[in-house]
């Protein structure tokens, strides 16, 4: 069997050694932003290089794969798997992707806790919630390609099918691991498209990598409302840790006397310390593993003001259920949705709306 690879960066690297595992020959990768011309003596094209459009093309690409394969058969290709269906043309995809999901455990058990598990299932105010509640289960208990945990097709952060701010006069946002601004350029978007007034936009990112990136999508998107950047990661309160970063994924953890070489040391707050009498009405956090201390950061907000919550729940396998049933002991008003937008489980989101 003869394949096409789209994208060959990180993934597309895994989906060769996937491709080797199966004894499935790689004609060619496609990219159009890497300046390799060819990775393990396999040539790198541009999609204009391509001549059969007719060979089948698997998208290695996260997240966004499902959109890359439209927009190739748009552009004349015929045969083309996004990520979740390549999965499934070619299980050994899995297994070399599960070593470096965040959620995957060796250990069922912290993976799966049953009875915590359940307690979750009570706090859902939708059944499709449920339903994704029951294939991620399925999934973590039979890892393989007819289990494989498929994502939504909702937008993160602004999912279409759960209302999130119609109770609200105007959004005052705190998005804490704002990256480089990809999730500000879609907040001013997709609110503006609703017609939901924006107040402000605090921006929390700690990693000093992303820092330029940030301030200039900042000033690109001044006129929309107040945007302020806090060059500060989320914790329970403040103080300096250490960051181990890999550009899109980090890693925060206490401060070790003697860090590794590569690690470096970033200022964290708690939103209670900082954020309290601004009053923040929405919050979303993907901040590589601190969630569930900068919950308890921003235990008091929570409490006394009911803010829109968009917490991911993937960097631990216990995130799934520890996050949500904490924020109840916290705050019990409130209704619970539960997401899925990535591969292999990752993007695992719960909403938390107010009950009105």
């Amino acid at each position: 069997m003869d394949i096409v690879v789209y994208g060959a960066g990180g993934n597309g690297r895994l989906f060769y050694q996937a491709m080797q595992n199966a004894n499935i020959n790689i004609l060619f990768f496609i990219d159009e932003y890497t300046q390799a011309t060819e990775y393990q003596g396999i040539p790198i094209k541009r999609i204009s290089e391509v001549e059969d459009k007719s060979l089948p093309v698997l998208v290695s690409v996260a997240a966004f794969s499902t959109a890359i394969a439209e927009d190739l058969r748009g552009r004349g290709f015929s045969d083309v798997s996004d990520f979740n269906q390549s999965v499934v043309k070619v299980p050994q995809i899995i297994d070399v992707f599960l070593p470096i999901v965040w959620w995957y455990e060796e250990d069922k058990s912290k993976m799966l806790d049953y009875p915590k598990l359940e307690q979750l299932r009570t706090l859902f105010a939708d059944q499709t919630s449920h339903q994704v509640l029951d294939r991620i289960i399925g999934f973590r208990e039979n890892i393989s390609a007819e289990t494989y945990l498929t994502n939504d097709a909702v937008t993160q952060y602004f999912p279409e099918d759960i209302d999130l701010f119609s109770h609200l006069n105007a959004v005052r946002m705190i998005d804490c691991g704002a990256f480089t601004g990809d999730t500000l350029a879609q907040t001013i978007s997709i609110l503006g498209e609703r017609g939901t007034d924006l107040d402000f936009i605090a921006l929390m990112e700690p990693d000093n990598k992303n820092l330029e990136a940030l301030q200039a999508n900042v000033k690109k998107h001044k006129q929309a409302c107040d945007l302020f950047v806090l060059p500060a990661g989320a914790w329970s309160s403040s103080k300096i840790l250490q960051i181990t970063s890999n550009g899109a994924s980090s890693q925060v953890t206490e401060l070790q006397s003697q860090p590794e070489e590569g690690v470096f040391t970033i200022p964290v707050v708690g939103i209670d310390e900082v954020f309290y009498g601004a009053k923040p009405n929405y919050i979303k956090m993907d901040i590589e593993g601190a969630e569930v201390e900068a919950i308890e950061g921003a235990k008091q907000v929570i409490a006394d003001y009911s803010p829109v919550l968009a917490i991911c729940l993937y960097h631990r396998g216990s995130d799934l259920w520890n996050i949500p049933l904490r924020i109840h002991e916290i705050n019990p008003n409130y209704n619970y949705y539960l997401r899925v937008h990535g591969d292999m489980g990752l993007e695992t989101v719960i909403y938390c709306v107010p009950k009105m």
